[in-house]
């Protein structure tokens, strides 16, 4: 049972300058309502910024407009290399510190807990609503999480190929990106 998603990866149809330096982590939250709005998260780890952008799918609109940051979150005792937005929480990894963050989705985004992890060099976290999974370059792992005080590792998977550098869990299709 292969749970990779080994698909070609699809071609750039835009991309999109952003006002900060250095973006080294992504994550997109989808927003229900009236204005049918994502919200895409980005942490700089040169400003030490968690930056949330609206996506607006408005065709009349220029790429600018419809990417717009709404809010600009400071922590200037951490830097991201990794981030997850979920439902109520962000997670974000430092590396410096090698501790995983867990965010409120609030006006401030709260620190409301950190772990420190058992496994070495993740360079990329996800949350699926219930565990929280990290990928390492050098093990060439991906590994499952229990969300407990020592993020117990439940499962690790062989990465699907070399120098994984990144990580999105699919629970709905049970599939790894």
């Amino acid at each position: 049972n292969d749970i990779f998603n080994r698909e070609r990866i699809v071609p750039v149809i835009e991309s999109l300058r952003t006002p900060y330096s250095s973006p080294a982590a992504i994550s997109i939250e989808n927003i229900t309502g009236k204005y049918n709005k994502q919200s895409l998260w980005v942490g700089d780890w040169q400003t030490q910024n968690i930056y949330e952008h609206y996506i607006i799918q408005d065709k009349s609109l220029s790429s600018a407009d419809n990417f717009t940051i709404k809010k600009v979150y400071s922590f200037p005792q951490l830097r991201f290399s990794c981030i997850s937005a979920n439902g109520n929480y962000i997670f974000s990894y430092d590396p410096w510190q090698k501790r995983i963050f867990k965010h409120s989705i609030d006006n401030n985004l709260v620190v409301v807990s950190s772990y420190t992890l058992p496994v070495t060099d993740v360079v990329g976290i996800c949350y699926d609503g219930k565990y929280l999974w990290t990928c390492s370059n050098v093990a060439d792992k991906v590994y499952k999480h229990q969300l407990d005080s020592g993020l117990t590792v439940v499962e690790n998977y062989p990465a699907p190929g070399p120098e994984i550098a990144g990580i999105y869990v699919d629970s709905e299709n049970n599939v790894i990106w």
